[in-house]
């Protein structure tokens, strides 16, 4: 019984090894949005056209590959992209579904050259009740 509970507990120990973070951005209705990654930070940011919802997440890979992965992720829910800025600091995406409101997406490196990877604000406006 004891080799069994070690076996288990071994099993158990390396099924956690090597699997990254993973953040859930529950972007309303229902509908969440898998993300590999660290939340870093989640708020709300009031506008004059109505409050956003935002998720910053610390990614591992470059910005062209988060992009990549979240526009992936996005168009299996329906969305379409449009890229909105493009340069060497910034990149900058929306996506669109009919009859939802527009996700946007801005893709940062990351600021220290030694650690690989970027960072992404996921935002999009909050229904308001």
């Amino acid at each position: 019984m004891k080799i069994k509970c070690v076996i288990l507990a071994a099993v158990l120990t390396l099924t956690g090894c090597g699997n990254s973070n993973s953040v859930d951005v529950a972007l309303g209705e229902g509908i969440n949005l898998s993300v590999d990654g660290t939340l870093v930070r989640e708020y709300s940011k009031p506008g004059e056209q109505g409050a956003l919802k935002v998720n910053n997440i610390a990614l591992d890979y470059s910005t062209k590959d988060a992009e990549k992965m979240i526009t992936k992720e996005l168009n299996k829910l329906g969305y379409r992209r449009k890229i909105v800025e493009q340069s060497e600091a910034v990149y900058k995406v929306h996506y669109y579904k009919k009859n939802w409101p527009v996700i946007g997406a801005l893709y940062t490196a990351q600021a220290d050259a030694k650690a690989p990877g970027s960072r992404v604000s996921i935002y999009w406006k909050v229904n308001e009740s």
